[in-house]
This record gives C-alpha cells, structure tokens and sequence, in this order.
C-alpha cells in the first residue's frame, strides 16, 4: 500500500511538473502585441455620400518576436465611417482586443486637370478638402499659367488620388499673396495638408545653363513662409529646383515622401524649423552635376537643409529616411542659371571643385542669425546615407561651435 502512494504521489509530481513546464513555455508562446498599417486602402479620398471602399488594406499584426503576419480581418471589423460632410474622417479596425485607425478624405470641392485650380482655391474656405482627381496637371502650353503659383490662402487639405494618377506640373504658394514686388505675407497662417499627389517638372538645358520656360517653379513645388502646421504626406517630387521651400516652419511634417532629380534641395527651411518631423521619405539624385549659387556664395547642395535661428528646444527629428546619390558630380556640369555661370568662372577649376565637395551633403544644418549653431532636442535616427559626399554639414561659414551635446546620432 505504501509502495502504492509512493508510486501516485510520483506520477502526480511528475505530472504537476510537466504542467507546469507547459504553463512557463506557454507563457512565451509567440502573441500578438499589436498592429501595424502595411497598406493604405486603394482609394482614401471620396466625395460627400460616397461609400468608402477599403480594397488594398493590409494589416498586419506585430508579434512578441518581432516578426510580422498579415492579419485577417471582416468588413464588421471596420467602424462604419460617416461620408454625410466633408472633413478627414477616422476609420478604426478593431479586432482581437487590439485597434488601429488610419485616415480618409472626404471632399466637398472636387476638381479635374480643365478646371482653373487658380480660381478653386481662391474660393475655398477654412476646412474645406478639395479633390484633384486624377489627371496631368500641367501647362497646355507656353501661354497656360493656370498651374503657375497657385495660392493657398486658406487653411484646406488637399488630396490626389495618389503619386502614380494625379500629375501636377505646377507649383502651390502656401500662406501668401503674389505680388508684382514679391509675396504678401499672411499672418499666423496654420494648417495645410497635401496628400497622394505627384509633383512632376521638366528642365531643359542650353548652352549648359538650365532652362525653366517661364520660371515659376523655381520657387519650388511648395512655396510656404511662416506656415504653421504644413503636412506633406505620401507625395513624390521631381525636377524642380526645390521640393518644398520655407522661410519658418513650426510644426511642418513629411512623411513617405519621394524625392527624385531635385535640382538644388529636397527640403528647404531658410530661417527657423520647429517642432518639425521628417521620416520615412526617399532622398534621390539631388542636385546631381549642378553648379548653384546664392548670391556670391555657392549655393549648399543637398537632400534636406533646415535654418535654425534661435537657440534651445527645437523638436526636430529626421528618422529613417533613406539618401542616396546626393550633390554627386558624374558628369558634365550644369549651370542653375545664367549668374551662377558668371560667378563659377571666376574661380578655377580647382577652387570650383572644392566649392562644390565642401557645399554637398545629405544633410545641411546651420545657425541663421546666431553665432553659432547651438540647439537642443535634434535627432537624426536610423537614416541610410549612400553616394552622398558627406553626411552632415553643420554650423556657417566662421561659426565654429556645435552644441552636440543637444543633437541625438542613432546610425541606421
């Protein structure tokens, strides 16, 4: 009988064991932790009474091993989105104890590559959204300036049906007026959106010299002055001598963003960048073979350059962006302009050269109206650099003092 009770009591530690053996490894048994976005809907933008359809959308779940699925998921899964009036509406997947929300457009201005954009938008009113469908954007010819400097003069959110359908070849004036003597300001201007819309211009060259017919889109794609709250999101950009262009920025955010055969720089931000988010774009072929300057002084060549003209807290990160083949010379070189070739054959060919290795890089920090570049809560996370001259130029000619201490480097 003793023999007996031994025997059970062993078995049931045996067994009490191996429970709890299976209840430990259970416990490290891959599980979700959360989801991710893969793939935005096919179609994010609708008019006013338009069902919302969610074809193209990827979820996926992230797992305790860091690896990823695709999650499979119902139309109940989805919360129904109300498309009664125009705005940006949040669509939320809830499924497994788990949610995610991404956003879609529903317009209540809608317009075609025929209709006059100049005339639409300066009849648009706060909070509008407005639809360019999809279409070419573009002069018709030397005469059509309809494309030319639109402005935005009101705060609207302004989307395409995305990079590879809606085509525009002109350029938007964000926050201001034109002018026979320049821009006209508009003060505390906030609140800007473009989304899903391909920035696409052509140059020609003669006699080494750029040629840009009726030169408007020097100025850039995007032409912003003190706009607060600018975002640029899922657009691509291409030949013109910038992407976007800014004095200040407070609060501007780029994001999944292309940035291809830029002739002088991606991004711009001249005097003062805030609170300002650059993440996830693609960098490539800027200002490949250009000979730029700006005033006597030769023009910095570069992916992104941002002005910073107060010291302290900043709040600027610029994380896992992607450079490649940035201020490269490869071949023949071109003249931004008539002046730049006038002032580039007063140096030698030497002097040239140098000029043009020392203001080439990815990346373009510098101190405006400070002695020196002295800024806190910078940081430069998991971005690939490759084909670029250098990584990083930061300071002003003379000004030699670098807060680093303030400036977070992760490589990528």
């Amino acid at each position: 009988m003793k023999f007996y009770k031994k025997i059970v009591t062993k078995i049931f530690l045996v067994g009490a064991i191996i429970f709890g053996c299976v209840a430990v490894f259970g416990g490290c048994a891959v599980q979700s932790c959360g989801y991710k976005i893969k793939s935005l809907p096919n179609k994010i933008v609708y008019q006013i009474g338009e069902k919302p359809n969610f074809d193209g959308l990827k979820i996926q779940t992230i797992n305790t091993n860091g690896n990823y699925q695709n999650l499979r998921f119902d139309a109940e899964d989805i919360n129904p989105v109300d498309t009664s009036s125009a705005g940006t509406k949040k669509v939320v997947v809830k499924k497994g104890g788990f949610e995610i929300s991404f956003d879609i457009y529903v317009a209540n201005i809608v317009a075609n590559d025929s209709d006059n954009l100049k005339k639409i938008f300066s009849q648009a009113n706060t909070g509008d959204v407005v639809y360019l469908r999809e279409g070419n954007y573009s002069p018709k010819n030397a005469q059509d300036d309809g494309f030319a400097d639109v402005e935005i003069s009101k705060s609207v959110t302004i989307v395409g049906d995305g990079t590879g359908k809606t085509n525009f070849g002109g350029n938007f004036i964000v926050g201001a007026k034109v002018e026979q003597s320049g821009y006209q300001k508009i003060d505390n201007f906030n609140g800007v959106k473009f989304i899903g819309i391909n920035f696409l211009t052509n140059t020609s060259t003669k006699n080494d010299i750029l040629q840009w017919g009726e030169g408007a889109y020097q100025n850039g794609a995007i032409r912003c002055f003190d706009t607060q709250n600018l975002s640029v999101i899922n657009c691509n950009f291409c030949g013109y001598a910038f992407g976007i262009l800014g004095d200040n920025a407070n609060g501007l955010v780029v994001k999944n963003c292309k940035f291809k055969n830029i002739l002088k720089n991606g991004i711009k931000i001249s005097t003062s960048t805030k609170n300002t988010t650059i993440v996830q774009n693609q960098f490539l072929d800027i200002a490949t073979n250009i000979v730029a300057f700006d005033g006597d002084v030769p023009a910095k060549l570069c992916a992104i350059y941002l002005g910073f003209a107060s010291a302290g807290q900043c709040g600027v990160a610029l994380c896992k962006n992607i450079f490649v083949r940035i201020g490269v010379a490869n071949g023949n070189l071109v003249y931004f302009d008539a002046e730049s070739k006038n002032k580039a054959n007063t140096y030698t060919n030497a002097l040239q050269q140098m000029a043009y290795l020392k203001n080439s890089s990815a990346l373009v920090l510098v101190s405006t109206s400070l002695n020196d570049l002295y800024i806190d809560g910078l940081i430069l996370a998991s971005n690939t650099y490759s084909g670029c001259l250098q990584t990083a130029y930061m300071g002003e000619t003379g000004k030699t003092t670098i807060n680093t201490a303030g400036i977070t480097f992760i490589a990528g």
